[in-house]
């Protein structure tokens, strides 16, 4: 049987008809190693009947077995929803119970590995063009290329180990945190936390299974959440947990400890739990090799940890099903909350035209600190391909490359080619690592455009960077002893040193050429000895100075930022919304009407795709669909998206800013002098209805957004069918019935 789900994913079951029938535990096991969610297993169950029925219809003879496997499906399965639910968390609870009491058992001890330091490079002066040979091109030599690096293999990031549902609860407590600058927020149960209170390994097993239990589900649903909307790395990710752990329970280093291991390893990752002299360690797997940082081995694996780790350490060896080591590459568009560093001046020399006012996200720099240098593979040089496959900053994007690439239009690209590369030669002030950073140290390319100083590979990193996104060509970083430089594959034939690889011609560029030098020139012997690697390639260009942006769409906004705020252009490349906002959306929103959001501080607003300000509010929270929850003179309501109150008679208080809470710092909402508490999330407001549950007595009904009852509230649990979203689920937990009604 295959079934294709929504998603566009697809799951393969085949079942023998003559021996190796699977169970229902084979079954739970199945999905859980495919990542399969609670709610696609449903639907995948309920299609088991009828694939069995066509298997049996097509065979000329019975088989009894086969017949015998069937019914039991079909007896085990034509229980309640909320039986296969229930059948599916006791399956993940007795995964969890089994590791735990491995933790309890599987403890050894291992010697610290010694630190692998970053390799030490003779400083090489920078290298300046003889004045007797600028006004002449380079002549034509190929290089002997001694080596090409395999690129980084790309790997997904981990996924939960067992999948992770939210969990409805009638108070929600919240922990408030900063992490990078930016502040998130998650669910919490804050007054029932768990304390360790020993090290050993039975005290190490109860928190786990204290702290992987549902009663930290939405925790941890809200921890990868935040990872997905804020487009955070592995490492992002676990320095995020770090954060928030230490928020939580502060001096308490061994439960803050567990906690952010607990929340990793259930997030997928591979996470051991170390022991010495009663202090409590978190280690982790990573895809390769950290520079300068304590690790042990265990089981062929290197475990690393995030502070300075002692001599010898009690470790646990218990794992899990499918987790996966940390990598180490940064994608890019992380989105940390911006701070705007002091505006930076860079101009070429040779075409002073080419000059720009370039500011970064002093926490996005923060995020690059905290980040360790490394390299994966047999080769060190794969550590510089992980900076430069990094995206550059949306933010630098848009102060930078509508300048150059004004300059460059309509050029050759050798021409293009030449200014972009004075304009990094020139432009970048020279500094060796040794003496500023007291070893070698990689910048990210929004480093380069930070700090006041680069060297070789921070400039190589950044001229390829812009080539690839402006030129759209294919770029290889070269690296000699003690230097690197970059080749570009033109289109165009151009003379100068050179390179070969897979059939095609690389022409060398040197972005450390104080007093600029053209393309094809190279300070590099003949003789020598090359390694290259080549980059990934920037798939599409964009047109950053917009003066022929194609009409995708009769009206759009585009995102636009002057160097200090946010705003929006129009098609046609004008101004329509000033720059004056801390963030923009750069997706239409709101179904058929695309709307566009902004922030500034903590509140946002509304853009119709015309630029015009579509309603008199304070200040909206976009939610789902073609609503927009939002705040009118100190009333919280929920609009349409003419900016017309869709329940005028749902007040809600807002005693402090955007947040709405009740007494118990609870999202609520009052309706016919009744509390209900909780605003309803993103799932349970479809069409014209919400669904609310009563405070007074906990029950459930539905009102349409006129405020008129259209289920009363005596219902013990409404939730929206989720293979029709106009089918409501309604329970009675006395009678233990299941109902279906048609919106």
């Amino acid at each position: 049987m295959v079934v294709h789900c929504c998603q566009g994913c697809t799951t393969f079951y085949n079942f023998e008809r003559t021996t190796g029938f699977l169970s229902i535990s084979d079954i739970l096991k199945k999905a859980s190693d495919m990542n399969v969610s609670r709610k696609l297993l449903v639907l995948l169950l309920s299609l088991l009947p009828v694939a069995l029925s066509a298997q049996n219809d097509d065979s000329e003879t019975s088989n009894s077995d086969f017949d015998e496997f069937r019914n039991s499906i079909l007896g085990g399965f034509n229980s309640s929803r909320s039986q296969i639910m229930d059948d599916y968390d006791n399956f993940r609870s007795q995964m969890m119970k089994d590791y735990v009491e491995f933790v309890r058992q599987a403890w050894s001890e291992f010697n610290v590995e010694p630190t692998l330091p970053v390799p030490e490079e003779k400083p090489v002066p920078p290298v300046v063009m003889p004045d007797e040979e600028r006004d002449e091109q380079p002549d034509e030599r190929p290089l002997l290329v001694d080596e090409i690096i395999a690129p980084l293999p790309f790997t997904p990031q981990p996924r939960p180990v067992v999948e992770i549902d939210e969990i409805p609860t009638l108070h929600e407590e919240y922990v408030y945190f900063t992490f990078f600058g930016t502040d998130a927020k998650v669910r919490f149960p804050v007054s029932d936390k768990v304390i360790v209170k020993g090290s050993d390994e039975n005290s190490v097993a109860d928190a786990i299974e204290t702290m992987t239990s549902r009663k930290y589900d939405n925790t941890l649903f809200d921890c990868l959440m935040l990872r997905k909307e804020l487009k955070l790395s592995d490492w992002a990710y676990l320095q995020m947990l770090g954060a928030l752990a230490e928020k939580i329970y502060g001096n308490d280093n061994n439960s803050a400890t567990m906690m952010s291991a607990c929340l990793y390893m259930q997030s997928g990752y591979k996470v051991r739990f170390g022991e010495n002299e009663g202090k409590l360690y978190m280690l982790f797997a990573c895809e390769g090799y950290i520079y300068n940082r304590d690790s042990y081995t265990v089981d062929g694996c290197l475990y690393y940890g995030l502070e300075e780790l002692p001599v010898r350490m009690h470790i646990c060896k218990a794992s899990l099903n499918k987790e996966q080591e940390l990598s180490l590459v940064v994608k890019g568009g992380q989105r940390f909350s911006y701070k705007k560093s002091d505006p930076r001046r860079i101009a070429s020399k040779k075409y002073p035209e080419i000059a720009a006012e370039v500011s970064v996200n002093e926490n996005l720099m923060r995020f690059y600190e905290s980040y360790p240098t490394s390299f994966v593979g047999e080769n060190e040089m794969t550590r510089w391909a992980m900076y430069a496959n990094s995206e550059l900053d949306e933010s630098v994007k848009q102060a930078l490359y509508p300048k150059l690439q004004a300059i460059v239009k309509g050029l050759s690209q050798v021409e293009a080619l030449n200014r972009i590369l004075d304009f990094v030669q020139t432009g970048l002030v020279y500094g060796y690592d040794n003496e500023i950073w007291g070893e070698d140290r990689a910048f990210f390319s929004e480093e380069s455009l930070f700090y006041p100083y680069c060297d070789c590979e921070d400039r190589s990193i950044l001229f390829s960077r812009i080539v690839r996104d402006l030129l759209g060509l294919d770029v290889a970083l070269v690296m000699v002893p003690g230097h690197m430089l970059v080749a570009v594959n033109l289109k165009e034939d151009v003379q100068g040193a050179y390179v070969m690889l897979d059939g095609r011609k690389f022409v060398l560029c040197e972005p450390t050429c104080l007093n600029g030098a053209p393309v094809g020139w190279a300070d590099i012997e003949d003789g020598a000895r090359l390694q290259l690697y080549l980059l990934e390639r920037t798939e599409s260009q964009v047109d950053y100075t917009l003066e022929e942006q194609p009409m995708e769409v009769e009206h759009s906004l585009i995102p636009y930022f002057d160097g200090a705020k946010w705003g929006y252009k129009n098609n046609a490349g004008e101004v329509v919304v000033k720059c004056e906002y801390d963030s923009v959306s750069d997706n239409a929103l709101y179904g058929d009407r695309h709307l566009y959001v902004a922030k500034l501080g903590s509140r946002l607003y509304l853009y119709d795709p015309d630029g015009f300000y579509i309603c008199n509010c304070d200040g909206y929270v976009p939610l789902d669909l073609n609503r927009i929850d939002g705040v009118k003179s100190d009333y919280y309501g929920i609009f349409n998206d003419d900016g017309q109150w869709y329940i005028n008679d749902l007040v809600f208080m807002v005693p402090a800013g955007m947040v709405l809470l009740d007494e118990y710092d609870m999202e609520s909402v009052t309706y016919e002098n009744n509390i209900f508490c909780r605003l309803p999330a993103e799932n349970e407001f479809m069409e014209r209805f919400i669904i609310l549950k009563r405070k007074s007595d906990g029950k459930w009904g539905v009102i349409d957004i006129f405020g008129k009852t259209v289920l009363p509230f005596e219902y013990d649990r409404i939730e929206f069918s989720p293979y029709d979203k106009s089918v409501l689920l309604l329970y009675n937990a006395l009678s233990g019935e299941e109902h279906t009604h048609k919106l």
